[in-house]
């Protein structure tokens, strides 16, 4: 899952930054000088080819796993199994709005460079640097919420009180992160020269 959200991060920043490292953009922008049109139309072609692609990486990991542990006699699942069709689900909507989210950051940053490190800074370092401050405030970055959402039992201080956020919770927090990502790097994009 780690390779797997570090791959769709920098896919995602790789979507649009390439056009400008390439020097495309102004080409782009001169057959579409809608900006706001283009971009959502950039937006949605990556969306529903991130969601389609790591819905399938999803699954056929999920199906690998199972038969690599039922051919080494370990206990395995299936998809029937409580809690398994919404962690392989949400495994692909998780990867797919962190390369959504690196697509932000893409547009912000408008290097691959800049893109890459802004996304492994929330993704990575920020849950390390969190740990250290607040380990309760763990549950809200990004890492820990797919972590979360995934697993099928939570874990609980010495006085039973349970640390993470609910599945659905986990994917409406990410999807606001995405979201102010997008919206700061559309801001941007309309209001920056090329």
């Amino acid at each position: 899952i780690i390779v797997a959200a570090l791959t769709g991060g920098v896919f995602g920043a790789l979507l649009i930054t390439g056009e400008y490292s390439s020097g495309t953009i102004r080409t782009t922008l001169a057959a579409t000088p809608k900006r706001p049109l283009l971009l959502a139309a950039k937006v949605g072609v990556t969306a529903v080819a991130m969601v389609v692609f790591n819905e399938l990486l999803s699954f056929a990991a999920f199906f690998l796993g199972q038969a690599v542990l039922s051919g080494g006699g370990a206990p395995t699942a299936g998809l029937g199994s409580p809690g398994a069709f919404r962690a392989v689900v949400m495994t692909g909507l998780f990867i797919s709005l962190l390369a959504l989210m690196s697509f932000g950051f893409g547009l912000i940053c408008r290097s691959t460079a800049g893109a890459i490190a802004s996304f492994v800074g929330v993704v990575f370092v920020l849950p390390l640097v969190m740990h250290g401050i607040s380990e309760p405030d763990l549950r809200y970055v990004p890492t820990q919420i797919l972590t979360q959402s995934i697993t099928a039992t939570g874990r609980q201080d010495p006085g039973g009180i349970v640390h993470q956020l609910s599945p659905t919770a986990g994917l409406l927090l990410m999807a606001l992160y995405a979201a102010i990502a997008l919206a700061a790097g559309a801001v941007l994009f309309v209001k920056r020269d090329a």
